[in-house]
C-alpha cells in the first residue's frame, strides 16, 4: 500500500528496475518536464546479467568445485579471500543459495553478510549462522599457524618497492614470485639458482636482506600439519563437542587443499 519515489542520475537504474521485479516501472524524466529535453531511451538499455550459478545437483564436492571454478587455496593470501567451498563442501545446497542468491564468494564476504541485518534473511537457523562463523574463524587460525615460518607473500607491487629490483628484472621476478605463490625463501633461491639470467649475486643478497627486514621471509619454524590442527583447536574451538567436531572438518579440508 506504500508508493515509492526513486531518484537516480542514472538512466539505465529504469531497466534494473524492470528487470528484478518483472514490471516495468513508472519513470518522469526532470530533464523532459524541465527542460523540454527528448525522453531517455533508458528502458531500451540492455542489461548484462551473469549467467546463473549451476546448482550441484547430487554432485560431489569435488566436482562441483571444478564445474564452477574454485581457485586453489592460496593460505599466503588474504585469510578473508579463502572461497567458501573451502568451508561448506558438506553443504553444497547452502554454498550455492549464498553465492547465487546473495552474491559472497569468500570467507570475508561471509563474514561481512553474517554481521549485517540481513543474516537472518540470508540464513535463517541461528545454529547454522553461529556454525558458519565458527568455521571462519577456523580458516582465519589455521591460515595463521600455516604462514608461521613462511613470511608475507611476495609479488609484482613488493618487489617495485624493493630496491635491489631493477625495470630490467622486475616482469621476470614478478612471474617468478608468482610461479612460486609468493613464497619469498623460494624466490631468493631461485635467484641463487640462475632461473632469472643476468640477476646478481650482490642484488640477490640485497633482496635477501629486505625480505627478511620487511616481514616477507619468516624464519620462526614451520608448523607441522599435527601441530596446526592442534593449536587451531586450542584456538578457536568454543568448549562443546560438537564445535570441535567441526572444527577439525574444517582443518581437515583446508590441510587436503593446501596438499594438493
Amino acid at each position: 500500500g506504500r508508493q515509492i519515489f526513486y531518484l537516480s542520475a542514472r538512466r539505465h537504474e529504469a531497466a534494473l528496475w524492470e528487470r528484478a521485479t518483472g514490471t516495468a516501472p513508472p519513470v518522469i524524466d526532470l530533464a523532459a518536464v524541465r527542460f523540454r529535453a527528448a525522453p531517455s531511451a533508458s528502458a531500451s538499455l540492455h542489461i548484462e546479467m551473469p549467467p546463473p550459478l549451476p546448482p550441484p545437483n547430487g554432485l560431489d564436492a569435488a566436482t562441483y568445485a571444478t564445474r564452477i571454478g574454485v581457485p586453489p587455496l592460496n593460505p599466503r593470501g588474504s585469510a578473508g579471500g579463502i572461497h567458501l567451498f573451502h568451508l561448506l563442501r558438506d553443504d553444497l545446497l547452502l554454498l550455492h543459495r549464498l553465492m547465487d542468491t546473495w552474491y559472497i564468494s569468500t570467507a570475508g564476504q561471509l563474514e561481512s553478510l553474517l554481521a549485517s541485518d540481513a543474516a537472518r534473511s540470508a540464513v535463517s537457523e541461528r545454529q547454522t549462522r553461529q556454525r558458519l562463523l565458527l568455521r571462519c574463524k577456523t580458516a582465519r587460525s589455521w591460515t595463521g599457524l600455516w604462514r608461521q615460518g613462511r613470511g608475507r607473500p611476495v609479488d609484482r607491487v613488493v618487489l617495485d618497492q624493493c630496491p635491489a629490483v631493477s625495470n630490467t628484472f622486475l616482469d621476470r621476478a614478478a612471474d617468478l614470485a608468482r610461479e612460486l605463490r609468493g613464497d619469498g625463501r623460494a624466490l631468493v633461491q631461485a635467484l641463487r639458482e640462475g632461473l632469472v639470467k643476468g640477476f646478481q649475486t650482490r642484488k640477490i643478497n640485497d633482496l635477501a636482506d629486505w625480505l627478511a627486514d620487511e616481514g616477507y621471509v619468516d624464519d620462526a619454524v614451520k608448523l607441522e600439519p599435527e601441530e596446526r590442527r592442534r593449536l587451531t583447536l586450542q584456538r578457536v574451538v568454543p568448549g562443546t563437542q560438537v564445535g570441535a567436531d567441526d572444527v577439525r572438518k574444517v582443518v581437515e579440508w583446508m590441510e587436503s587443499a593446501v596438499a594438493s
